[in-house]
């Protein structure tokens, strides 16, 4: 194990083994400044992570109670979302002869992807999935489809395998 304080270690490693240097910040037992833990976070630019170590970091990070802001629950236990405003203003739409000048208000959207715990809070609230309220104008057979099993269910990843109809339903909960 490690003596003494780790944030030279760390502050010198997550360029480079961001993960390794995770690990080194919350399994060494020694301390680490606030500052150089929370830069843990969101590597700088030149980490190199690929895939697979992106991958175990954001396992690791799920373990411990991923502390990112807008990929958790709020303290009453409902999605805490990070807006993002997009700025209004005119844009190109199309291609080649195609193209136009189009017009676009403002609006807001997630920082982030709606994680699994994110969703499942709405599986799991007693006002969420199983309220018909959400699911008006679907036809029958789009209401309350069964959901299907997320193989990777970390509480910090992506919800996969919701339908169309699931995710308008999610945003109608959310909304309200």
């Amino acid at each position: 194990g490690m003596t003494g304080d780790s944030t030279q270690v760390v502050e010198w490693l997550t360029p480079v083994q961001p993960t390794l240097a995770y690990r080194c910040a919350t399994e060494s037992g020694a301390p680490c400044a606030d500052a150089i833990l929370q830069s843990l976070y969101e590597p700088r630019t030149g980490a190199r992570l690929d895939p697979l170590a992106r991958s175990v970091w954001g396992r690791l990070l799920a373990e411990r109670g991923d502390p990112r802001p807008g990929i958790g629950l709020r303290a009453g236990g409902l999605p805490e979302i990070d807006w993002v405003e997009i700025p209004g203003g005119s844009f190109i739409y199309g291609e080649g002869d195609a193209q136009t000048t189009r017009n676009l208000d403002r609006f807001w959207i997630a920082r982030y992807p709606i994680t699994y715990v994110q969703f499942q809070a709405f599986l799991d609230a007693p006002d969420g999935f199983e309220r018909d309220e959400w699911w008006a104008d679907f036809e029958s057979k789009y209401r309350k489809q069964s959901m299907n099993e997320q193989r990777f269910k970390f509480a910090n990843h992506p919800r996969d395998r919701v339908s169309w109809f699931q995710a308008v339903a999610f945003t109608r909960w959310l909304a309200n």
